[in-house]
Order: structure tokens, then sequence, then C-alpha cells
């Protein structure tokens, strides 16, 4: 699925070090919640106990600096340079990282800072055999499991970006379908997987109100560059929060996104845009069928897709 990322392996590693049954049940998803995510501190945006993110405030932080550590520093540098030279890094605006967050109803919050794109690509290799990492079992992910154990955002060892991701929900007379993309082999992490229909990461701003805003204008800016609809042509629905174990604990956004334009005119989109501005090399309408997919569907889905599917499942039988 990933060149440096062993994706295959994940799951035994979950086995052995995901924490306690308490735990691994705090990150089932899905209506019956029996499906393991390969996320934590999951924040729901629907249902009886959810948060609202109109109510979460966006906090700018520009002095605060996350703690480094020498090898994980070189170790982001050789990999931005090895992605650079093979064309999959992406040299964009600076991305937002979250160093704190407050979900307590009265002074609900996140905390925010800038980061350049190419200082979280450290993340994105979490499993790639480094020499710098063989006293301690040979990989990033091994490194951080034996010196860093358990910390939070604010003292995380790696510098995350925040991922916003979303599935598209298309009706057209008794149906409904899901969008999926094969992600294209250019991207800098999950290339040549199947992922959900817009998938990128939140750009710096100092200007985002709340968490609802946040989601939405970077939503937007995804479906806009990457499915090719205008703003009228679809709404965004927040769904959740989370941060995501395979890339090293970064946070992720997740968003539902409705249109009531059919499968037709959605291809004629899709395919009116520039071979070079597509992050997919194909994509297909999945039907649902009583609102939920098929289990067959869903297993060839990578697991930011799953995510977004199960919680996109959730919100809808709510």
């Amino acid at each position: 699925m990933s060149r440096y990322l062993d994706i295959e392996y994940f799951g035994e590693y979950l086995r052995r070090y995901g924490g306690t049954e308490s735990e691994r049940q705090k990150r089932m998803v899905g209506v019956e919640k029996k499906h393991e995510s390969w996320y934590f501190d999951i924040i729901r945006f629907f249902g009886g106990g959810g948060v609202n993110p109109r109510t979460v405030k966006v906090v700018c932080n520009s002095t605060y600096f996350p703690p480094s550590d020498a090898f994980i520093l070189r170790f982001n540098e050789k990999i931005a340079a090895t992605l650079r030279a093979e064309g999959r890094l992406y040299d964009g605006p600076p991305v937002v990282q979250i160093i704190d967050t407050n979900w307590l109803p009265e002074s609900a919050s996140v905390l925010i800072r800038k980061l350049e794109y190419a200082d979280q690509v450290a993340g994105f290799a979490m499993d790639l055999p480094d020499e710098m990492f063989q006293q301690c079992g040979g990989t990033l992910r091994d490194y951080v499991r034996r010196m860093f154990p358990a910390y939070g955002l604010a003292h995380s060892p790696l510098k995350s970006g925040v991922g916003v991701c979303g599935m598209l929900k298309v009706r057209e007379e008794d149906r409904t379908g899901l969008l999926k993309v094969r992600r294209s082999a250019k991207l800098a992490s999950l290339e040549n997987s199947v992922g959900p229909s817009v998938a990128g990461s939140v750009e710096y701003a100092e200007d985002f109100r709340d968490l609802a805003e946040v989601i939405e204008r970077s939503m937007v800016r995804e479906v806009e560059e990457e499915l090719g609809l205008t703003r009228e042509e679809f709404s965004i629905h927040p769904l959740a929060y989370a941060r995501e174990m395979v890339r090293g604990d970064r946070p992720q956004l997740f968003a539902a996104v409705e249109t009531k334009l059919n499968s037709r005119q959605i291809a004629e989109r899709i395919n009116s845009l520039h071979p070079s501005a597509r992050e997919f090399s194909e994509f297909e309408l999945l039907e649902l069928a009583d609102g939920r997919l098929p289990e067959s569907k869903i297993a060839a889905l990578n697991f930011e897709a799953k995510m977004s599917y199960y919680l996109l499942e959730e919100w809808l039988a709510g």
C-alpha cells in the first residue's frame, strides 16, 4: 500500500502494543462499534454525546516550539530529500499543527501553530528501516515506541500536520453511492491505495474562528481542487476529530460531503480536470444498501477511507 509504511504488519503491531481492552474498545467505529479503526482520541461531532465544532475555538500560538529529537530531525530531513527526489513531496503553503485540545463544553478549544509541510514527513515513513534506529528495533516506529512510550500532543516527538478527509455521498433516483478513489503513485503517503473521495492537509491561517470553519474551508478546497465541483454544488457535514496511529498519531478531521449532482455529472467534473491536477488514478461510485456498504467493498479501502466510511455510517444511522 505504501513504500514506507508497513500496513500489512500494523494489525499485528497493534495487537502487541495497542493498549488495554478498554483503550481498544474506544477505537471501535461503525454502527455496532465493532470495527478497529486504528484511530484514538475520537471526538464525534454528531449524536447525543457529540461536540458541536462551532463551539470549539481555534487559538493560534506562534511562539510554541515542540520538543525536538536529533535522530527524528535527521530522519525527517532524509525522508524529505528522498520524497523530493522522487517527485512526491508537496511544496505548498504551511499547514496546521495542533499542539493542544480542550473538549470541555464551557471552554472547548484547539491550539494550533504553523508547520512547514516538509517538516512532518518522518511520520510518512514510520516503518522504513534506518541504521540510526538500529539499537531500538530498526525503524522510527520502534524508536518512538521505546523512547516516547506515552505523550500528548504538546510533547509529541513528531511534528504532524492535521489531515482532513471525507466521502462524497451521491444520491440519484432511488440509489445512494459513495465515491472512492485510487490514490496516485505520486503522493507522499498511502500511494496507490483506495482512499476516501478527498483527502489532504489543513493549510495554515490565522483567522480561523472555530473548528467547524477549519473543516469547512479545508474540505471545500479539497472538493473543488480534487473533484472539480463548485461550492454551490455540495455541502459539508463535520463528523469527527481523531488521532491516526499509523502515521505517528497525527490528528485528522473527518467530514461527509453531500451533492445533488448525479454520477454522470460527477464523472464529467472529474474528467474535466487536467491530469496533472489529479491526486488519484481512478474512481468509482460504491452503492449503499440500507445505508451501508457490503463488507467486500469496505475491505478494499485503506484505513483512512474505512474510518471515513464507518463515521459516515454512524452519522447516517443517527
